[in-house]
């Protein structure tokens, strides 16, 4: 089996980042199709994130990590010794210094869907619709 990605879904357009919670497994663990594996928060909902295939998991998840929607957290592998092989896949990077975003609504939506990290974005005030475009046609 090729490894299957799990990403952060996206509760809604509105929020940039979303917290993770009550994560159920550990990396490595073998898991079965349908498996809670961990719950992210937004500010207005919390949604339980499931396993879609059978096999071992590779993550670096800790409970109140800020993740952004669509972001790949963690990978199932069919043997654990493809998990194994790739258990340094998700370790830590050093923080950087992360500064606030302003963006409009549809500037974020559109974020989202072609997976732009708004804090990229190198302008003063807020971000529109037509710089999150931009950025999008100069790919």
């Amino acid at each position: 089996m090729a490894e299957y990605k799990i990403t952060i879904p996206i509760l809604n357009a509105n929020d940039v980042s979303m917290t993770v919670e009550d994560i159920a497994i550990q990396k490595l663990n073998k898991i079965h199709k349908g498996d809670i594996l961990f719950s992210v928060a937004s500010s207005k909902a919390v949604e339980d994130v499931l396993a879609e295939k059978d096999g071992y998991i590779v993550h670096s998840l800790e409970n109140g990590l800020v993740v952004s929607p669509t972001e790949h957290v963690a990978s199932i592998f069919s043997t654990k010794e493809e998990a194994t092989r790739n258990t340094n896949k998700f370790q830590k990077q050093p923080e950087k210094d992360v500064k606030p975003v302003k963006a409009t609504r549809k500037a974020k939506e559109l974020a989202i869907k072609y997976h732009i990290d708004l804090c990229s974005i190198d302008k003063t005030g807020i971000i529109t619709e037509k710089d999150v475009q931009k950025i999008i046609s100069e790919s």
